[in-house]
């Protein structure tokens, strides 16, 4: 008996017109689904903008907000979304709002109101000037005057002032870098910056023993 009688035919995953190899999918959402990842359709020259968009979006029940998975401008959680589609690259954030009918000028920006730069849910985003984003930073206490938010005030920091003074006074009793990493849920690369002053330099070192 043949354990793959349907080799050959077309992927079941819906869009996806690769062979099968096993189960009664091609060898990429075979793959995708070993690794316990979600199978979704490959990505072909047939899509659509908005179709090769919401590829890339992760709804979050709880805050509503739509997380962009695919590339962004910076690391994980700090950049915006970006997308290129027939050799142009939009501003994920930006082209939510252009497929939900909202067209931008050039010189206006899509300003989130949930704060999380990769949502791309275009009921979070606002339209406004340079202007207007700054005045909405200061308004929710994340800018100082002349200043980019910086230490706790930065919305995905894992750390505070109070946090940085006691790894400091850790890493000068000799603990190892990677028992303050594991204690305080950061990376070693984290507690290595802090050590070598190459972050939260706005700390005073006089709060170190």
């Amino acid at each position: 008996m043949k354990r793959n009688p349907n080799r050959g035919e077309p992927c079941s995953v819906d869009g996806c017109v690769d062979a099968v190899v096993h189960f009664n999918l091609c060898s990429h959402h075979h793959y995708s689904a070993r690794k316990g990842r979600a199978v979704k359709r490959l990505s072909k020259h047939t899509d659509t903008l908005a179709e090769r968009f919401e590829r890339y979006v992760e709804r979050d029940p709880n805050s509503g907000c739509w997380l962009w998975s695919g590339c962004s401008s910076g690391s994980w959680g700090t950049g915006y979304g970006t997308i290129t589609f027939r050799g142009r690259v939009y501003k994920a954030h930006r082209l939510s709002l252009m497929l939900a009918g909202r067209d931008l000028a050039t010189d206006q920006l899509a300003c989130h109101s949930c704060d999380t730069p990769l949502c791309v849910n275009p009921s979070h985003l606002w339209v406004g000037t340079h202007a207007d984003n700054m005045a909405d930073m200061v308004s929710k206490g994340r800018h100082r005057a002349g200043m980019v938010p910086r230490g706790s005030a930065v919305k995905t920091s894992k750390l505070t002032e109070i946090a940085v003074v006691g790894i400091r006074q850790q890493l000068a009793s000799g603990v190892a870098k990677a028992e303050i990493a594991r204690a305080y849920g950061v990376s070693r690369a984290s507690v290595y910056f802090i050590a070598n002053g190459q972050s939260w330099t706005h700390v005073p070192l006089e709060g170190a023993a």
